[in-house]
């Protein structure tokens, strides 16, 4: 249990850290987003999509602030087909977070934090359904 609140701890930190990066150079937060053949299909720093991603995040995480529980963690079958991979950060390489989504299970993996071993996480229908259509909040 201590593994988990810490993984919470340091996912939210990372994020945090990432999206209040001060802007010293031409570096803005971005999200990418990629398809199931890793070719990027969108990009946007648009500050509406990027509050409705971490809003998106927060709601990921769990409801009134909780911690990453041990009961959301689940591995990630064998069949799953990726549908979206989305990286979002500052920008500058090595400093964003990617979160893969599945085309036939309601799944996100997250990975690319440092130190952090990727960790997939049950979704709701309806966060999984935004997740596999950027199309609609990605403007």
């Amino acid at each position: 249990m201590k593994f988990l609140k810490s993984l919470s701890v340091l996912v939210l930190a990372f994020l945090f850290l990432v999206a209040c990066q001060p802007n010293k150079s031409k570096h803005r937060d971005m999200i990418h987003v990629y398809d199931s053949e890793n070719q990027q299909i969108m990009e946007t720093s648009n500050p509406e999509a990027l509050g409705w991603f971490s809003d998106m995040l927060d709601e990921i995480e769990g409801e009134d602030g909780d911690e990453i529980t041990e009961e959301m963690l689940v591995e990630l079958p064998a069949d799953a087909q990726i549908n979206y991979i989305y990286d979002f950060g500052g920008g500058k390489e090595g400093s964003s977070v990617r979160f893969t989504t599945y085309k036939n299970y309601p799944l996100v993996t997250i990975s690319n934090i440092p130190a952090v071993p990727e960790v997939t996480l049950e979704l709701s229908d309806l966060e999984a359904d935004e997740l596999n259509h950027p199309n609609t909040w990605i403007k």
